[in-house]
């Protein structure tokens, strides 16, 4: 899971990507004393914390993907 942190805005950008799903976060570039206490906060627990909110995304699309067809298949009896 490729971590990428960005100054833009006046904001840390903190995306987090799997499997075609993203999680960015977003933190004001005032709260953080340095790049290197942004580097500490993103630790292991954040990250198990990030991969299991990625299956619940995964999840949910999945659920998404398998309504959109049945709706579609309804239709076309």
């Amino acid at each position: 899971m490729p971590n990428i942190c960005f100054l833009w805005n006046q904001k840390y950008l903190v995306k987090l990507e799997q499997e075609g799903l993203e999680q960015t976060f977003k933190i004001n570039q005032f709260d953080i004393l340095s790049e290197d206490k942004l580097k500490e906060m993103i630790n292991e627990e954040f990250i198990e914390s990030a991969l299991k909110r990625f299956d619940k995304m995964r999840l949910d699309l999945n659920n998404i993907i398998k309504n959109i067809s049945r709706h579609k298949d309804s239709k076309a009896q």
